[in-house]
């Protein structure tokens, strides 16, 4: 049996160059990976300290505000849970007001690399929206190894659907109301991914027989997005991450779910005539995620005449648009989204959160 295939052969011909969990590596190659984790497990540690009485903060703040629904089940497994934040009270009589039917919505989607995503770490942004007038639903899934991609983008997909079936019984509604869908990181991914299946499901779909449509959504927001599985496991590689990208999807097939890839094919490419405008968002100083993955997909979705804007944001990094940012008081997400839906708020300054010389080391160290 140790014959019985190539890649067993190969690791004899490489005298036992392989290392259990990365066939095809060497020793060498997989104490480089090693150490790679090792430093970046102790920046994480120290960015995590720097922060935490902010968090805690944060945190205290987010379990006792009367303003959210916490932990509202849109499934009956594990994780499938979001967040209602509901419009600060004289914004939303304002929208009122002005005859409108109920607040504008946002539908967040949260990252953490697949593995560590929660639906809290949309708390800042979901807070600054709601002071604007802005309903936001934090959509929890379930992470790897719990699950692979296939049942996060099932989990996606039934919170769209429960958001469209029962968000009137919370105060708002999708029919009448500008609704944004907004995705950082691996959430953008996943959120990319359904949106563009949910687009050819509804191409063959005669009878309407749909739980949602991306007709839906007024704007699709990415922000630091991976948009091409192929090209983040190889960069990965590059920086000395573990590649553990294949052990996300079903075979290793990473192109299923890559959705710049996914616009090279014309099942998907005549159907993207249902797809809502884009906004991406980068980072220059992004190392975690290379921002030719944005605008590489720009131009894939400028090719299928879906409507797309790009901002590629000078010296931002990976996490600061959902992190440090928001913790020095910065609005970079709700900058992106107020437009589309409230054009005519303006926001004042947020809260800076812990002092700013204690922000800059921590940034410094963060490892995303």
């Amino acid at each position: 049996k140790l014959f019985s295939s190539g890649r067993s052969r190969g690791c004899i011909r490489r005298r036992v160059g392989c290392v259990k969990g990365f066939p095809g590596r060497t020793p060498w190659r997989y104490l480089r990976f090693s150490a790679t984790l090792l430093v970046q497990a102790i920046r994480l540690l120290i960015f995590a300290l720097l922060v935490a009485p902010a968090c805690l903060y944060i945190g205290l703040q987010y379990f006792r505000s009367p303003q959210i629904d916490r932990a509202v089940r849109y499934g009956q497994k594990p994780r499938q849970f979001l967040d209602i934040y509901y419009p600060a009270k004289e914004m939303g009589e304002a929208q009122h007001g002005r005859g409108g039917s109920g607040p504008p919505v946002v539908i967040t989607v949260m990252g953490g690399a697949w593995i560590i995503g929660h639906r809290i770490w949309n708390v800042l942004l979901a807070w600054r929206l709601a002071a604007a007038g802005v309903m936001v639903v934090a959509v929890d899934y379930r992470n790897y190894p719990m699950v692979t991609m296939p049942e996060m983008l099932d989990d996606l997909d039934l919170a769209l659907a429960w958001i469209k079936d029962n968000l009137a019984s919370y105060r708002a509604t999708l029919d009448d109301s500008p609704v944004a869908l907004v995705g950082q990181s691996a959430g953008v991914q996943l959120a990319a991914t359904l949106l563009l299946r949910q687009c050819q499901r509804e191409a063959l779909d005669l009878e309407g027989s749909l739980s949602w449509s991306p007709s839906m959504f007024k704007v699709f927001v990415g922000v630091s997005g991976v948009y091409d599985l192929p090209m983040e496991a190889e960069h990965l590689e590059t920086i000395g991450i573990v590649p553990f990208l294949s052990h996300l999807s079903v075979d290793g097939d990473l192109t299923s779910f890559s959705p710049s890839l996914m616009l090279q094919e014309e099942i998907y490419s005549k159907a993207a005539g249902r797809h809502p405008a884009v906004h991406l968002f980068h980072g220059q100083a992004d190392t975690s995620v290379p921002l030719e993955m944005s605008t590489s997909f720009a131009r894939a979705l400028r090719k299928a005449n879906v409507p797309v804007e790009v901002f590629l944001q000078k010296g931002a990094t990976h996490s600061e648009p959902v992190v440090e940012g928001p913790l020095a008081g910065d609005d970079i997400q709700a900058q992106l989204i107020l437009p589309y839906l409230l054009p005519d708020v303006r926001l004042p300054r947020a809260p800076c959160f812990m002092p700013r010389s204690v922000l800059a080391i921590a940034k410094w160290v963060m490892p995303f």
